[in-house]
This record gives structure tokens, sequence and C-alpha cells, in this order.
């Protein structure tokens, strides 16, 4: 991932509306402070001019919300919209967004529908990111009553087999899952480890030229970290045991199986710091 414009990469994740650069001047050199939303403003080294300061600030700034991507506003994995249209349908409700600018980034909606209102409760990177978000807060309002009573039955998209949609990027909610599983509680967690894991690594590719093309099928993204070298041979291994477990409890839960216990050496490198990241970031500091 690009790291030599830093403060560009940090304006293109959260928008200019919620990036803030202060500049000191620190005898004869200059000291730049990053803000980003309503988090603490953070410094970079003394340099020689404000842009490289600027510079140096958001690299900071870069570095710690690469660590944490909760923090980052996300594109939305699936169309929630579509799938709250369906269900409402027959009643003829029609949900309505305000979605406006968050200031800790991205976007933020509320929706309504009928007596009820809820809002996002993730970050959207663009505005229909944020709408996405919202139906799906208000899809996880409803129980299984609800849905059913709302469209004759609960609904489930389906995908062919084998194709990018339906890969984990397309998470099934839980009246969604096939019943086969003896155990629902792991068929849920393996989904669920699956669908995270893939939202962490495309936050790590959304540099790569091929992102549009890949990011939509969890083993492709897998395939394309390693090649990049974001991940190595390990978290290559993990990553590719998670998504089979996700599509196993997806397609044929009945196979699934308890997950063997944690293993240190298997902790993958993305859900924590980006190791090439953060080199090139010490590197540059």
């Amino acid at each position: 991932m690009e790291t030599a414009n830093a403060k560009g990469r940090l304006l293109d994740l959260f928008g200019q509306h919620a990036v803030k650069f202060d500049v000191l001047a620190e005898g004869g050199q200059f000291r730049a402070t990053a803000q980003v939303g309503q988090l603490e403003p953070l410094s970079g080294c003394l340099s020689s001019n404000k842009l490289a300061a600027q510079q140096s600030a958001a690299e900071v700034a870069l570095r710690h919300v690469l660590s944490h991507p909760e923090l980052v506003p996300q594109e939305s994995p699936h169309d929630f919209k579509g799938q709250l249209a369906r269900l409402q349908q027959p009643s003829g409700n029609i949900a309505s967004y305000k979605t406006l600018l968050s200031e800790n980034g991205g976007f933020i909606s509320t929706l309504a529908l009928g007596n009820r209102t809820v809002q996002s409760q993730q970050l959207g990177r663009k505005k229909v990111d944020a709408e996405q978000f919202a139906a799906k807060a208000f899809l996880e309002t409803l129980d299984s009553n609800d849905r059913a009573n709302a469209n004759g039955s609960a609904v489930r998209t389906a995908y062919p087999a084998g194709t990018m949609a339906e890969q984990s990027e397309h998470p099934l909610l839980p009246d969604q899952l096939p019943t086969e599983a003896v155990d629902k509680e792991l068929q849920m967690e393996a989904v669920r480890q699956q669908f995270e894991e893939h939202a962490k690594l495309k936050l790590l590719l959304q540099s790569n030229p091929a992102y549009e093309q890949i990011r939509g099928n969890f083993a492709q993204c897998i395939k394309t970290a390693f090649q990049d070298g974001l991940i190595g041979e390990e978290e290559k291994k993990h990553l590719q045991a998670i998504n089979g477990r996700g599509n196993c409890a997806k397609h044929c839960p009945e196979k699934l199986q308890p997950k063997e216990p944690p293993q240190e050496q298997f902790a993958s490198s993305v859900s924590a710091e980006n190791v090439e990241i953060l080199t090139s970031l010490d590197e540059m500091d």
C-alpha cells in the first residue's frame, strides 16, 4: 500500500471534513499534528517545511487508524437496502434515509420506516454505504417472525456456487443460514469470522489496481495479499482455513467441526498492524 502520500491517503479514507492539520514553527523548522475526527491529535517529526511536517503527522495518524480498522469508514459488503425493500414490498412501506457527513469521517445515516428509526452503526465510506449500514441495523432489529410476516418467509439471496457474489462478501443473517447444522452458534461464529477477516483484508488491498475485481472474493483477496507481501505463508494458511470454515458453514453445515484451539503462530497479521505498512512508515520517520 502506498505510504509516500500519507496525507492524501488519510484524506481519501476519512474525507477532508474529518481531518485537521495544525503546523507550528519550532526553531526554524516545523512540526505538525494530524487529528482525525474526535481522536486525539497526533504529532509528526520536525521537518524543514510545512508540507513535509504535515506528511509526517499524517504517517503517524495513518499508522494509528490502520491498526484499528473499526475506526475507518467502510464500504458496504451487501445490498441490505435491497433486502429491506423486498421485505417491505407486501406492506407498501418505503424506508427514508437521512445521510450526513460524520465528524469522525465518512458518512452516517438514519433510517425511518413506519414507527421505527435506527442509525447506522458503522461509518460508510460513501453516502450509499452509510445507507446500506442503516438498512443492516434495521434488519437486525427484526426477529424471524417480522421477516416471515413481511414477506411470507425469510429472504435469502441466492448466488450461484463458486461465483464471486457467493463468497463471504455477502454474509448471511442468522435466519438465512441453513438449518442442518448441529451447532447453530458454531455455524454463526464461522460465518462471522470469515466476514470480519475478509473485511480487514479488503482494507489492506484498497490501493491494489485489481481491487474492484477481487474485493468480492475472499480467496482471491488472500492470494493477492500473499503475492503482494502483505501476509506471510502462515497467515495465508490461517485465512484460507477461516474461509473454508465459513463456506462450509454456509453450504454444508452438517460437516462443520469445532475449530482447533488457537495457536499463537497462526495469529493473523491482518487483524493487527499490517507489517509492510508499519515497517515502511517506521523507515520514513
